[in-house]
């Protein structure tokens, strides 16, 4: 049987990943009067999904020789198949937030719309790799609850034995990467801004490859909780400085960079 702790915890953890980004929306929102916001999320969620299928099948072709080597299974290998497949991951996220950018500033270049697209790319981060994944059990649970779930013993089972500690780990590693994608994708509008199309797509790619680089990583060098929790630490402090960096702008007006003295803006409203 269900317990109610775990059917609230399942609820909490789909909930808090979206609600989170909504009120980044709202919040965002009130602190600049620029038009096509919304689009700008919408460019962004479109991003993140089409790269995300085309990802897959060359994230495929990519692993398959690998997985049929002996070297990519342990030590060096397997580290380097993981840098290799992050490469490819990195590359994809880098090229579908270029894709947004360049057709959401079309007619008119406004940096404020940069944040709103990293915004959109995170909310499509937490539904297809959290929310999508866990819903089931959700599902599952409450048919369990209301006595009208016909499934096998073991499903029933699995549902068991989840942990919710870890759920609210990945949980925050979710609400962590929209905080951080975000400061991202200002970071990378800043280049477009600046017609420098080369930095725009190292921004996204280097940033994007540390981050998938030590998801991938930790993993294989520590216990699976305390991987999650290290990795949550790492984003974390990525994420804080890289929001600031967002609210800092929005209500300023100008784009900071850490290098910079303080008060010196590097590109004005």
């Amino acid at each position: 049987m269900v317990s109610n702790v775990q059917l609230a915890g399942l609820i909490l953890c789909l909930i808090v990943p979206l609600l989170v980004s909504i009120l980044l929306f709202i919040y965002m929102k009130r602190k600049t009067k620029v038009k096509g916001l919304f689009i700008a999320f919408m460019f962004g969620l479109v991003g993140f999904i089409w790269q995300a299928f085309i990802k897959g099948y060359i994230m495929a072709m990519v692993a398959a020789p690998m997985t049929q080597n002996e070297f990519f299974e342990s030590g060096f290998g397997l580290i380097l198949g993981q840098a290799v497949t992050t490469l490819v991951d990195a590359a994809f996220v880098a090229l579908a937030l270029i894709w947004a950018l360049y057709f959401c500033n079309l007619r008119d270049q406004m940096l404020e719309r940069a944040p709103f697209i990293g915004l959109g790319f995170g909310f499509a981060y937490s539904v297809m790799n959290y929310v999508i994944r866990f819903a089931p059990y959700l599902i599952r649970s409450i048919q369990i609850k209301t006595g009208s779930y016909v499934g096998t013993e073991a499903d029933i089972e699995a549902i068991n034995t989840l942990s919710i500690d870890n759920m609210f780990l990945f949980v925050l590693a979710c609400v962590l990467y929209t905080f951080f994608i975000t400061g991202v994708t200002l970071l990378m509008g800043f280049f477009h801004q600046n017609h420098s199309r080369g930095r725009m797509f190292m921004a996204g790619f280097v940033c994007s490859f540390i981050v998938g680089f030590f998801n991938v990583l930790l993993p294989t060098l520590l216990p699976d909780t305390v991987s999650v929790v290290v990795y949550n630490a790492l984003l974390a402090g990525a994420a804080v400085y890289a929001f600031w960096t967002v609210v800092q702008y929005l209500k300023s007006g100008k784009y900071m960079i850490a290098k910079e003295k303080p008060g010196e803006a590097l590109l004005p409203k």
